[in-house]
């Protein structure tokens, strides 16, 4: 009688073995590098940021895409929650920001912008999405929990991953084509959905504008196809501005969007709805008649630096920053916390 070939050594049995060790190990290599492809981008991009101010003041470039960040726009209510710990001990946040746009030499348009707001940790985030524009914005990462660091420190790694989901949340901007967009808070209104279009969040609406428009009119007729929530965050108004010298403030009332133009060789917008405000409403706001009157003194002609000298005279207490953008040139002035004698310069083609 023939003896019976143990397990181990029958070579059919051996030879199948292998294959499935062979599948089993391409299987792991798959999925390794498929993690580490999920991974290099965040990496990479992670790898970039740099304190420039202790205020703080970060910088960061963006890696790959972030079409995933839609999911981010479903939970504003923990983004913006009490961890940021913005606004007073009473629950409520300063409600000043100015905002103008100067065209009177239109070889260089000019827009200024102050941040009147509780203390706020600054991100200048550049990202270049694939089939859409670059652009420089400027994010407040208090939401995502990060305050000031000691000394030159970076923030711990747990929180720097949240910075991954800036992107998302960007408080204004200006991008390759010199298309410049900022928000301020406005009064709340009951404003009514249009059933036949799609819902984004204000800070959703504003990434993709600095995505995938170049001039304002091409912002306007995006806005025109979306509902906007502003909830759980504050009702704003959106001043819109290009390279081109058309520039527009945005609002959203009881009736839908207006989009109100200037006649003026600029625009400016603070706090309350210009949409069918008279001269006795914009004159109670003294930042916007003050900034007006400069303006209209100049003819609409501003440089850089009078840009900054009209942002200071209107600064207030909560002032957190101040920027001009050039739109001609896509440069980047920033000030912080009213510290006018330091202005750190960020240049959009200097990013790669």
């Amino acid at each position: 009688m023939k003896k019976a070939k143990r397990k181990g050594t029958d070579p059919v049995r051996l030879a199948k073995r292998r294959r499935r060790r062979k599948i089993r190990r391409c299987i792991l290599l798959i999925l390794l590098v498929i993690f580490c492809g999920l991974l290099i981008n965040p990496i990479r991009t992670l790898s970039t940021l740099e304190k420039v101010d202790d205020y703080p003041l970060y910088v960061m470039s963006y890696k790959g895409g972030y079409d995933y960040l839609g999911v981010v726009h479903d939970f504003y209510g923990a983004i913006f929650g009490v961890e940021s710990g913005k606004g007073d001990k009473d629950g409520k946040k300063p409600e000043a920001c100015s905002l103008f746009a100067a065209y009177g030499d239109l070889s260089r348009p000019i827009y200024g912008r102050n941040l009147d707001w509780s203390y706020s940790p600054l991100l200048v985030l550049y990202t270049n999405p694939t089939g859409g524009y670059a652009s420089l914005s400027l994010v407040d990462i208090a939401y995502l929990g990060i305050g000031k660091t000691e000394d030159s420190e970076l923030p711990d790694w747990g929180k720097r991953f949240r910075l991954l989901a800036t992107p998302g949340l960007p408080f204004e901007g200006i991008n390759e084509h010199g298309l410049t967009v900022t928000i301020a808070l406005v009064p709340d209104l009951d404003l009514k959905a249009d059933p036949q279009k799609e819902t984004l969040h204000s800070l959703a609406a504003l990434r993709m504008m600095l995505d995938n428009t170049r001039t304002t009119q091409q912002a306007i007729e995006f806005l025109e196809n979306y509902n906007i929530n502003f909830r759980p965050g504050p009702t704003v108004h959106y001043l819109i501005a290009d390279a081109q010298g058309d520039r527009a403030l945005v609002e959203y009332v009881e009736e839908g969007m207006k989009v109100i133009r200037s006649e003026e060789l600029y625009l400016v917008a603070t706090n309350f709805y210009l949409n069918g405000a008279g001269e006795d409403l914009k004159s109670k706001c003294w930042r916007y008649s003050t900034a007006r009157k400069m303006l209209e003194e100049r003819e609409g002609k501003v440089t850089d630096s009078q840009a900054m000298e009209i942002l200071e005279k209107v600064s207030v207490g909560g002032t957190v920053w101040s920027v001009v953008y050039d739109l001609q040139q896509r440069k980047v002035h920033i000030v912080l916390a009213r510290n006018y004698d330091k202005v750190h310069t960020f240049v959009l083609d200097d990013f790669d």
